[in-house]
């Protein structure tokens, strides 16, 4: 919560101090494109239980559309539509295989873009949150033997495909005459959980957030209003 607090007084410190500069500025807008690479996994718990998993890394992509529209000197808004790969593998002792589930979701982040530097060159920073929508789901054969670990695979017929979370992040662009060269990494936490336990005690987690890191580049074209 106190990272929280001193997150969100920076942000406030940054659009407090764009009132006070450079009046000449003039609201623009960036549109493009983007895409990358993700590296992710799930966090699997219990209120009630003790959840026994072993959990490893996906690796997956993204591609998707970015528009920035900056208000003010310094700050602006960012919205994208992705359609980005999440999952998590599910590790067991040798030689039993692992077990990868790839998630594939159309999500909508929305932040808050905050930005230092000079006209052609800035560092950007990123805080908002996103809305995502499971339409495909990707999972290896389930193992004969689970050795005693808990195994709760993702079950179309019964658990979340809509979810939501938060994502942080930041990165630099560049303009150029040809537009834009963007690169971009972020962080994001599903708040919304994976897997539905139905009841306390099914023994499925009640909690299960997918954590994912990302990175991009990105190639965007600057609209002057």
């Amino acid at each position: 919560m106190k990272k929280a607090l001193i997150i969100v007084f920076l942000f406030g410190s940054l659009i407090m101090d764009s009132k006070g500069q450079d009046s000449a500025f003039v609201a623009h807008t960036y549109i493009g494109i983007k895409g990358g690479y993700n590296y992710g996994t799930v966090a699997f718990s219990h209120a009630l239980q003790r959840i026994n998993t072993l959990e490893g890394y996906n690796t997956g992509y993204h591609f998707g559309l970015i528009g920035i529209n900056y208000l003010e000197k310094t700050w602006g808004f960012q919205f994208e539509l992705n359609f980005t790969q999440k999952g998590w593998t599910q590790l067991f002792n040798e030689p039993v295989p692992k077990h990868v589930t790839d998630l594939s979701y159309i999500d909508l982040p929305m932040y808050l873009n905050a930005y230092v530097g000079n006209k052609k060159t800035r560092l950007f920073f990123n805080l908002g949150a996103y809305a995502e929508y499971l339409i495909g789901v990707r999972m290896d054969d389930p193992p004969s033997d689970t050795q005693g670990y808990d195994f709760n695979p993702y079950d179309e017929a019964r658990d979340r495909k809509f979810g939501y979370g938060l994502i942080a992040g930041g990165g630099i662009y560049r303009d150029f005459s040809f537009g834009t060269i963007m690169l971009q990494g972020e962080f994001s936490y599903g708040i919304s959980n994976v897997l539905n336990p139905v009841t306390e005690d099914s023994g499925i987690p009640d909690i299960s957030n997918l954590l994912t890191s990302t990175f991009s580049v990105g190639y965007l074209i600057k609209i002057q209003k």
